[in-house]
């Protein structure tokens, strides 16, 4: 369900783009993998560790900087490939576009951060773990729910540079 709403979420962001069809399929596939396979990998090395240690010690930094790097290493074979990459306004949307994919990946291990700590310390009070993940969850989607009209009110009014 979630690799659907990544696809929705990518498919939006090419579809403002002036590619052509067969290809921004190409990138809202390779987009909604990456996100998903990275995604996954950095979510437990993330959770791993904030588990362990805590939130503070979690290597988010230095695991999205890496998977930025692998992004943009598969964007640019895709955009070399395709020949994307000849124009000027088509690289700068290949590199928001990297941006927008990296965006997603840190999402998802500052939640599986979140949730690691939030379980981890449930566990040491002796919460149940079920009562602790329905919290969870709605936590997620109210945060969801919330944040996103507040950032588009942000942009109405002040934009994005």
């Amino acid at each position: 369900a979630m690799m659907l709403v990544l696809g929705v979420s990518f498919f939006h962001f090419i579809g403002d783009s002036h590619i052509s069809g067969g290809l921004a399929w190409l990138l809202v596939v390779v987009c909604t993998l990456l996100a998903s396979i990275i995604g996954f990998l950095v979510a437990a090395a993330c959770g791993y560790m904030a588990g362990l240690v805590g939130s503070s010690s979690s290597p988010i930094s230095g695991v999205g900087i890496v998977s930025i790097v692998i992004i943009s290493l598969v964007l640019l074979l895709v955009g070399e490939s395709s020949g994307l990459m000849a124009d000027e306004a088509n690289r700068k949307f290949l590199l928001a576009l990297t941006l927008f994919c990296g965006a997603s990946v840190i999402c998802v291990a500052s939640i599986s951060n979140d949730n690691l700590q939030d379980l981890k310390t449930g566990y040491l009070v002796k919460a149940t773990p079920w009562k602790q993940q329905v919290a969870l969850i709605v936590g997620c989607v109210v945060g969801a729910l919330v944040i996103s009209p507040v950032l588009e009110l942000l942009y109405e009014a002040y934009g994005f540079t």
